[in-house]
């Protein structure tokens, strides 16, 4: 999905597009790939040009199902994140060689070589960036018995609310260290 800069009209240019279920399974890390399961994924920006500086603007959209991390159940999740970026002509600071310190313009300007503009790197980003660390079912959530594993929202089972499980480092309970004179 490349954006030719010099043909980017005065008015801008408007991006649509959807990815499904198998981008996301080929893009997501092993980690999230797991975790998540995407059913729809929408990408809407406009692409707009004064000078040589080019503004994208737009929103990703995403309907997941997931797993509660409290009591696995499954969840559906509709997220949506809005985004901006100032891109100017440069080549890409990898390419440049050698170490450099950056500045805060550096990491709120992207760049572009070659008059052209990849925006898949930038879908994938505001894909991944809209994930939450956690996923909870609600916030009312109980979770699993941490002994026997029974979901705690549709019943209670007979370790009750404060069981813990064993811990595996409890034979470490009596290990006695002593020194050597």
């Amino acid at each position: 999905m490349d954006i030719i800069v010099s043909e980017i009209p005065p008015e801008g240019v408007s991006v649509q597009s959807s990815r499904d279920q198998g981008w996301f399974r080929r893009q997501a890390p092993d980690e999230i790939r797991r975790q998540f399961d995407a059913e729809s994924i929408l990408f809407y920006c406009i692409v707009d040009r004064m000078g040589r500086q080019v503004t994208i603007k737009g929103t990703v959209h995403l309907r997941l199902t997931a797993s509660c991390t409290r009591c696995l159940e499954p969840i559906g999740l509709s997220l949506t994140g809005d985004f901006f970026y100032t891109m100017n002509p440069g080549r890409p600071l990898e390419d440049r060689g050698g170490e450099m310190e950056l500045t805060m313009n550096d990491l709120e300007v992207g760049l572009y070589n070659n008059d052209r503009i990849d925006l898949e790197p930038i879908l994938t980003e505001q894909v991944f960036l809209q994930l939450p660390i956690r996923t909870i079912c609600g916030e009312g959530c109980r979770g699993l018995c941490p002994v026997c594993g029974t979901n705690l929202n549709r019943g209670a089972c007979e370790h009750g609310m404060n069981a813990k499980a064993p811990s595996p480092f409890a034979v470490l309970r009596n290990f006695k260290v002593t020194k050597k004179r």
